[in-house]
C-alpha cells in the first residue's frame, strides 16, 4: 500500500513538472499554454505561480477582464506584491505601456486604491501607490503627509529612500517632501507635534530624532552638505548611541568628497556594533574608497577564518569586495592590481558556467523541469550581472 501511495505521489510530481515544462516550451503559443494549465490544474501545487502565469497569459491574449479578475485575487492573497498591482492597473487600462498613469484615469486609480485600502488598511503597498500617480497638488500633500507621519512614528530609517522611489524624481513632489520634513523638525522640536494644528506633546519623543534624520537625508540629497551635517550633529547630540546618524555622517562626508573623514566616521560607527555584518561590509567599502587597503583587509577578515585569511574571499566568491577593490586600485592607476581583482570576478562566472552543466542530468532525473528551464534562461543572461559588467567595463577602460 505504501509503495502504491508513494508511486502515485511520484507520478503526480512528474506530471506537475511536465505540465510546467510544456507551458514554458510553448514559447509564444499562449492559447495552448493557457489550455495546458487549465486542463491540468489539479496536478499543479504551486497555486500562486499558476495563477500568476494565467494572469500574464490572459493579458498577452487580450483577455484583460479575465486577467484583471485573477490579479485581484492575487492581490487579496499577496497584497504587498507590486507586480500584481502593476498588472491590475494595466489590465484595467489605467496606465500606459510605460506604467505611467493616464491623466484621464487618475480618478479611477484613486477610487481603486481607496477600495483596496478599506480591505487592507495595514498594507504599505496600497498606501504608497497613490503617491506614485497623484500630481503634486493638495491631495498628494495630504497622502504623503499621512504616509510620512506613520513611518516616522514607527522609526523607519529607510523612509527617505522610499519617498525618492515613489516620487520618481519629480521635483515638485520632492519639494513637498522637503517642506513637510522641515515642518516636522521645527514642530516636533518645539512642541512634540507634526504641525501647528495638532495638540502639543502628543507625539513620542523619538519622532523628533527620525524627523531630523529624514530632513538631513533630504539636505544631503539636494547637495546642501553643510546644512545636512548640522542636522546630523543635532541628531547625534540628541541620541549619541544612534548608529544610523554616524552612518549618515560618513555618507555626507563621502558625497562632499572627503573620503578620509567618511572612513573615519564609518569606522566609528562599526565599532559601536562589531557584531553587525552590514556595518562591517560598509566600513570595508569606505576604507577601499579612501585607498586604505590595509584597513580594508583588517576589517573584512573579522568574518573570515584566521587560517584562511583573504584567500577565503576567492573561495567564497565575495564579488562585492573584488569589484570595490579593483575600482579602488584603478582610481590610483594601479592597473595591474585592479586587473587581478577583476580577473577573480571573471573566474567566478566561468566557474558558474562550468558547474551548471552538472545540473542537466539531475534535473531530468528528478523532474525539476521548471527550475531547470529557469536555470537555462538565467545562464543566457548571466553576464548581465552587475558585478560582471563593473569588472568588464573597468577592464576595458584600463586597456584603452
Amino acid at each position: 500500500y505504501q509503495r502504491r501511495v508513494h508511486g502515485k505521489q511520484w507520478y503526480q510530481r512528474r506530471v506537475h513538472g511536465k505540465q510546467w515544462y510544456q507551458r514554458r516550451v510553448h514559447g509564444g503559443r499562449n492559447e495552448e499554454a493557457v489550455t495546458t494549465l487549465t486542463t491540468n490544474i489539479e496536478f499543479l501545487r504551486d497555486y500562486k505561480k499558476t495563477d500568476t502565469q494565467l494572469a500574464r497569459l490572459n493579458e498577452k491574449l487580450g483577455n484583460n477582464e479575465k486577467a484583471a479578475e485573477i490579479y485581484e485575487q492575487l492581490i487579496n492573497d499577496n497584497v504587498e506584491t507590486q507586480e500584481f498591482h502593476e498588472g491590475l492597473q494595466r489590465t484595467r487600462g489605467l496606465v500606459n505601456e510605460d506604467g505611467a498613469p493616464i491623466p484621464e484615469k487618475i480618478e479611477e486609480l484613486i477610487a481603486l486604491y481607496a477600495s483596496l485600502k478599506e480591505k487592507h488598511p495595514k498594507c504599505g503597498q496600497i498606501a504608497r501607490a497613490p503617491l506614485m500617480f497623484l500630481p503634486a497638488d493638495g491631495r498628494f500633500r495630504a497622502e504623503v503627509d499621512a504616509y510620512m507621519r506613520k513611518s516616522i512614528r514607527r522609526f523607519v530609517p529607510s523612509l527617505f529612500n522610499d519617498l525618492k522611489a515613489v516620487c520618481g524624481g519629480n521635483a515638485a513632489k520632492m519639494a513637498v517632501v522637503r517642506e513637510l520634513a522641515d515642518q516636522y523638525v521645527k514642530e516636533l522640536g518645539a512642541a512634540r507635534r507634526f504641525s501647528a494644528d495638532d495638540a502639543e506633546n502628543m507625539e513620542v519623543p523619538g519622532a523628533f530624532l527620525w524627523a531630523v534624520y529624514l530632513f538631513a537625508q533630504y539636505l544631503d540629497y539636494e547637495g546642501n552638505h553643510t546644512a545636512a551635517m548640522e542636522q546630523v550633529d543635532r541628531g547625534i547630540a540628541h541620541t549619541p548611541t544612534s548608529v544610523e546618524f554616524y552612518m549618515l555622517k560618513a555618507r555626507v562626508y563621502k558625497h562632499a568628497g572627503d573620503l578620509q573623514s567618511a572612513y573615519k566616521y564609518m569606522e566609528e560607527c562599526r565599532l559601536m556594533d562589531t557584531a553587525d555584518r552590514y556595518l562591517n561590509t560598509k566600513c570595508t567599502r569606505y576604507a577601499l574608497r579612501a585607498g586604505r587597503f590595509k584597513d580594508a583587509e583588517r576589517i573584512v577578515c573579522f568574518w573570515l577564518r584566521e587560517d584562511e585569511g583573504l584567500n577565503a574571499l576567492q573561495d567564497l566568491q565575495v564579488m562585492w569586495y573584488q569589484t570595490y577593490r579593483g575600482a579602488a586600485h584603478r582610481k590610483i592607476n594601479q592597473y595591474g592590481l585592479a586587473l587581478k581583482q577583476y580577473s577573480f570576478v571573471f573566474n567566478n562566472f566561468t566557474q558558474w558556467f562550468q558547474d551548471h552543466a552538472d545540473y542537466h542530468n539531475y534535473a531530468l532525473r528528478k523532474m525539476t523541469l521548471r527550475a531547470y528551464v529557469g536555470l537555462l534562461e538565467w545562464m543566457d543572461r548571466v553576464r548581465d550581472h552587475t558585478f560582471y559588467k563593473k569588472a568588464a567595463f573597468g577592464s576595458i577602460e584600463m586597456y584603452m
